[in-house]
């Protein structure tokens, strides 16, 4: 006996051997730990295992194709757990009866006719959700509970049981209560357990009826339950029958509590069930053994071949011959009819028997007492057809809710208490996404169990009605050939089962109340089979089809009786279980192999429109000739066809939740895939706060740490930067969801992205997360996606100028720049989109009232030493002076903040970085720290030995801060073409001949650009942003700017377009600016961008392929002179803009969006949007043609909403972009 079980064997039997063969899968599932044991045996014949903890278990059934009910089946049963046990205990002595083994024996009962989405596999393998989220049965659930109350039973007896119902003993509370036996008598005698059940329930079972000296009242006890004496045994008593008896009685009252307060208790007359659990105690099970080897030698295997070979001789004859004998002489012995009724009761005589069999049984076992366990606190559910198995689990899975509602009745009570004592939930092991409704998440009314169904998430047209249960289905979103799903559509109180494979774009719609299973054919039949039902129809009768009278069916459908049943069935024997109503689906591709089959089920729409009482349209009689036309085949002749070890393989190895969902997620990551990133299996599994304790949330961490690794190791930094920042999601959702408010970021960043680098990485992160510092975790996720997003926009080994003679001693470089509008396309040019989507931007270089506004001058001054760093911000209307930051850098410790966007000057810093003004790496290392930086300052002004030489720069903005416009990215190209003009460094697209020269074509910016160099500059801020700024700006007149995908370092693409002078007429009186008073709000939204960005959710990459769309449009209309199409694409660009922030984003202030809807109704502009990323800033509008800007003015002026602070600019084309001139 195993320390764990108190079972040495465990016999499971099935109804024939390819259903034992198959079971084989789901024993080891799902009845023990088989992990580390070597000792599976392969032979179809025994089917025998041993799990770790040392118990054999068999797969079993009834020898040679002879059916021989639940006595002889025991008896078979039993000799085989004999020989098993020897042959596995080498140790132990066959002569010792001591050391005979405790069995246990569990029948799966029979065809499950009644329940046909059973009948593969039987009843007792039903797929039960539990709430510890893994799949559970009845078999399973059974094993489980006698072990506990089977804890102290003597060595040498044998347990049978029915695993084609549920049990529930309540044996998971504390203190786990176990049956009692007595000391002094423990090894003789039978018994069977009996728990309550109403009047109505036990009519249709066997029914114990105790003595009146053995009351309940001594099973009422925390010890345990003892045994006490039976006075009969009745078989499916009537009600009458069980009322009438009354010495002693056989009935007795409970009462009972419902949830409806107003109808208070209950009082509900019972009887004792018997529960079909029968216990043979040692000397009971020696007689079984004698039995076995004489009267009932014809139902072991071992006795049916010596019968054969005595009748036959030698010949050893074919495996056909030998079940043909077995099947004429096996005897039909019921263990719960016949041999119960030989044992011995208070009220039996001598001569009780009523069948062949009972002479041998009664003189073998009438000397054997039978008693009774009876456990007050008990329940049984037979769960007998479809109905009652879909409302059993629908109204189980919801036993951990609160029904508040008063409409609580008292057979739903008793269904969700049964279910809560055995642990039933309404989801196990399912994954279930793009539906309507919250994915049934949240919705109890659904049970979803061992699952992976994924419907259209694009446009949630999928959908599942309540009361519906779906098991073992996989149905991926996007099939091999790429082509999304359609729609899934199932109806109310539906079974779906076994559903599995691509549906090619097809629809799958369900009516409500129907039954769909598809279940594997075996070799020679080929395909799939479908079983289609309705959940009430009776299938041993037929008068109801798919939930509708039969003869409506006949009658709408045109379909004859001819065509359901055989000739060779009579009508008075036609019934559901021998029509032919199941279709075998083939494959669309001969070679597609299962699980992933190609299978059509639009058959279902002649069924949906005889359901819906409507005329079938020509799609429904199409189905229905495809369905007539197929080959069908019967309930009753479906257990000979199926390959039921097929399916048994196929249900056990459905990957879990967590399994799938992190295969899913790493294969999205290192394939490059636009697909959503979810983390469905943590919700309500996930607490941050108990991390350390937290398994999923570790192997969850573990899966993306992977992705990490292997991304750095092979160099794909985009990889990488995209796994950081899907971290940094996950976690900043469970962070929100605990209430962890921010905290300051402090921790070291790495200084290159290596194994080593992203180790340490990984435990700081752990380290926090432990410490419950979950904002400070994802700063710093973000810092190290934003570091990898650096390496794919530069090469790791840096950049070389070309030089030319430098500018004469105090003489100053200046450049200025316009601003610029971005009329369609921008957050595409957002690294990463830009380089994993592609990007494309349509942009306009404009004046402010006629003004550059972006300015930047460079001189190098004799008899000063260091540098001078000065920024401006300046009146747009009379450019005086608003503020002002100044500092000089006299050593490289001075220039230690240069990636510090807050730090004074930073801009100029960056900019004097990147241009080599001195190594990164010697700023930051503290012995060259205080170095003076003059030697690296003459070197780079190609003045070396000039010891009296030093730089002064200055930038300018008219433009206020948070404008939209692009200032800080056409600022920093203004400062580094000044700095590189004075010092004779050589860049692209520096001057303004050479931009007016490329109109018509496209150029590549190339890492000696201007425009590279601006990029270049943000990620050294870690400011991040995109490309379309610089181009904007420093590029002249209209321009598309664009980047290819998967292109690295990031390369990007200018392409000016030259317009009409009767359009940039136009341009010049309709498009207008509007200064809102209030910066835009880029970080934030920037941030929560790149969030979604990186996990995919589907409306922002429909949202940036959109956006890439509308920038040529922009363009065509633009061309064109077509200023109400641009203007009605400005305004869709807003629309696509408010969706990439969010809706909480806070994107469009309510001001705003009062603006813009009273000119668009007022019909004064066409479009219009904010500049930029949005959230305040300038406001770019198109005006009707005839609609002035004092039009507009005044409308706004005389509205309601805050529009106090705006400011009105004229805008014009700005031909030029950069310009330089020297002074």
């Amino acid at each position: 006996m195993s320390p764990s079980s108190p079972f040495d064997v465990i016999v499971i039997t099935s109804p024939d051997q390819k259903a034992a063969i198959a079971v084989r899968e789901l024993i080891i599932s799902s009845c023990g730990d088989f992990s580390s044991s070597s000792q599976h045996t392969d032979d179809s014949s025994s089917q025998t295992l041993r799990s770790t903890d040392g118990t054999i278990f068999i797969s079993s059934c009834d020898p040679y194709g002879a059916r021989l009910g639940s006595g002889g089946g025991t008896i078979a049963a039993l000799a085989e757990a004999h020989e098993a046990y020897y042959k596995n205990s080498n140790d132990i002595s066959s002569n010792s009866t001591e050391e005979e083994p405790t069995v246990l024996i569990c029948h799966a009962g029979g065809e499950s006719s009644r329940c046909p989405t059973q009948i593969t596999l039987g009843k007792a393998w039903t797929s039960l959700p539990s709430s510890n989220d893994v799949v559970i049965n009845p078999t399973s659930l059974l094993i489980s509970t006698l072990s506990i109350i089977f804890g102290d039973i003597p060595r040498g007896s044998v347990v049978v049981a029915a695993s084609d119902v549920l049990l529930s003993f309540h044996c998971n509370s504390l203190p786990k209560k176990k049956i009692q036996f007595d000391a002094n008598n423990n090894s003789n005698g039978v018994f069977g357990l009996a728990v309550p059940a109403p009047l109505v329930t036990a009519k249709n079972h066997g029914v114990f009826v105790v003595n009146d000296d053995d009351n309940s009242d001594n099973n009422n006890n925390n010890d345990g339950w003892k045994l006490q004496s039976t006075f009969k045994v009745l078989q499916k008593p009537s009600v009458n029958e069980m009322m009438s008896m009354t010495n002693p009685p056989c009935v007795f009252n409970t009462t009972t509590t419902t949830n409806n307060a107003k109808d208070g208790d209950d009082i509900m007359t019972m009887a004792w069930i018997d529960t079909g659990v029968i216990t043979f105690l040692p000397d009971a099970v020696e007689t079984l053994r004698e039995m076995s080897n004489a009267v009932l030698k014809n139902c072991t295997r071992v006795g049916l071949m010596e019968l054969y070979l005595e009748k036959h001789g030698d010949d050893d004859g074919s495996q056909s011959s030998v079940e043909e004998f077995s099947k004429g002489i096996a005897p039909k012995i019921c263990l719960y009819g016949d041999m119960l009724h030989a044992l011995q009761t208070t009220s039996s005589s001598s001569s009780s028997s009523s069948s062949s069999n009972d002479t041998n049984l009664f003189g073998a076992l009438s000397k054997h007492e039978l008693k009774t366990c009876i456990i007050p606190e008990g329940s049984f559910v037979h769960l007998g057809t479809t109905g009652e198995l879909v409302d059993f689990l629908v109204a189980g899975g919801s036993a951990t809710y609160n029904n508040d509602d008063g409409s609580g009745d008292l057979q739903q009570t008793k269904i969700q208490s049964f279910a809560k004592s055995i642990g039933i939930s309404s989801k196990s092991s399912a994954f279930v996404s793009g539906f309507r409704g919250g994915d049934g998440d949240d919705n109890t009314s659904l049970v979803i169990l061992n699952s992976i169904l994924i419907g259209n998430g694009r446009d949630k047209s999928s959908s599942i009605g309540e009361g519906t249960v779906i098991e073992h289905c996989t149905i991926p979103f996007t099939g091999g050939s790429g082509v999304d799903n359609g729609k899934i559509i199932v109806g109310k109180r539906c079974l779906l089962s076994g559903i599995r494979g691509d549906l090619k774009g097809r629809d799958l719609c369900v009516p409500s109340e129907m039954c769909l299973q598809v279940l594997p054919l075996r070799q020679g039949v080929g395909g799939f089979v479908c079983l289609c039902f309705g959940v009430n129809d009776g299938i041993k009768e037929a008068t109801t089809l798919y939930g509708m009278d039969i003869n409506q069916v006949l009658e709408r459908s045109g379909l004859t009786a001819s065509d359901l049943w055989d000739e060779s069935i009579p009508s008075s024997r036609q019934t559901l279980w021998n029509a032919k109503l199941n279709p075998i689906m083939m494959c669309a591709d001969e070679d597609m192999k299962w699980p992933e089959p190609e299978l059509n089920f639009s058959f279902l729409e002649w069924i949906q429109s005889l359901r819906d009482d409507v005329q079938l349209d020509a799609s429904a009689l199409q189905g229905l000739r495809q369905w007539k036309e197929s080959k069908r085949i019967a309930v009753c002749d479906i257990r000979e066809c199926v390959d039921s070890e097929a399916e048994a393989k196929y249900r056990s190895t459905i990957s879990s939740v967590e399994v799938h969902q992190l295969n899913l997620t790493t294969d999205c990551l290192l394939g490059q895939k636009h697909e959503p990133c979810s983390f469905g299996h943590l919700a309500g599994v996930c607490k941050l706060n108990a991390f350390k304790d937290n398994p999923v949330l570790k192997r969850t961490l573990k899966a993306l740490d992977n992705v990490c690794f292997q991304a750095v190791d092979e160099g794909r930094f985009h990889i990488l930067g995209r796994t950081f920042m899907v971290l940094s999601e996950l976690l900043s959702t469970l962070w929100c969801s605990n209430g962890d408010k921010p905290q300051p970021f402090a921790a070291d960043l790495p200084s290159a992205l290596t194994s080593e680098s992203i180790a340490q990485v990984i435990a700081t992160r752990d380290k926090m997360l432990s410490e419950e510092k979950y904002s400070s975790c994802c700063q710093l996720l973000e810092s190290m996606s934003s570091m990898a997003t650096q390496r794919c926009i530069y090469e790791e080994k840096g950049h070389s100028f070309v030089y030319t003679d430098p500018l004469p001693l105090d003489t100053t470089a200046i450049a200025t720049a316009p601003a610029r509008i971005d009329l369609a396309g921008g957050w595409s040019d957002t690294p990463p989109i830009s380089f994993e989507n592609g990007g494309a931007v349509a942009c306009l270089a404009v004046l402010l009232d006629g003004k550059r506004p972006l300015r930047a001058q460079c001189r190098v001054v004799r008899g000063m030493s260091g540098i001078r760093l000065c920024t401006e911000s300046r009146s747009l209307s009379d450019e005086t002076l608003l503020r002002s930051s100044e500092t000089t850098i006299q050593t490289l410790a001075d220039l230690d903040s240069f990636n510090n966007p807050e730090s004074e000057c930073a801009l100029l810093k960056c900019a004097l970085v990147w241009l080599g003004l001195c190594p990164v790496d010697c700023i930051q290392d503290d012995d060259w720290k205080m170095q003076s930086i003059q030697p690296f300052l003459q070197k780079f002004c190609q003045r070396e030995g000039e010891n009296d030489v030093g730089l002064e720069i200055i930038s300018s903005s008219l433009l206020p801060t948070g404008s939209g416009m692009g200032s800080s990215s056409i600022l920093a190209g203004c400062i580094i073409a000044s700095i590189a003009k004075c010092v004779g460094v050589v860049l692209d697209g520096m001057d303004a001949n050479y931009q007016r020269s490329t109109s018509g074509r496209t150029e590549t910016n190339g890492t000696n650009s201007l425009v590279h160099g601006v990029l270049m500059v943000e990620q050294l801020l870690t400011s991040g942003g995109g490309w379309q700024d610089q181009i904007g700006g420093l590029v002249g007149g209209l321009k598309l700017a664009t980047s290819d995908m998967n292109i690295l370092p990031l390369q990007t693409k200018t392409r000016r377009f030259e317009l009409s002078a009767d359009t940039v007429n136009n341009l010049n009186e309709r498009l207008i600016l509007v200064d809102t008073g209030k910066p835009r709000l880029a970080k934030n939204i920037l941030r929560n961008v790149l969030r979604r960005w990186a996990c995919r959710s589907s409306d922002i990459v429909a949202t940036v392929r959109e956006l890439v769309s509308e920038a040529s449009n922009a363009i065509d209309y633009a061309t064109k002179g077509d200023l109400n199409g641009l203007g009605a694409c400005m305004g869709k660009y807003w629309v696509l803009k408010k969706t990439m922030a969010g809706e909480s984003s806070g994107v469009e202030p309510d001001n705003i969006n009062q603006v813009l809807q009273l000119l668009t109704s007022s019909k004064k502009i066409a479009g219009g949007t904010l500049c930029g990323a949005g959230g305040g800033g300038f406001l770019a509008l198109m005006a009707t043609e005839g609609t002035s800007r004092a039009d507009m003015e005044s409308a706004v002026k005389v509205s309601e909403g805050g529009n106090e602070d705006f400011k009105w600019h004229n805008c014009t084309v700005a031909e030029d972009g950069l310009l330089i001139d020297v002074k």
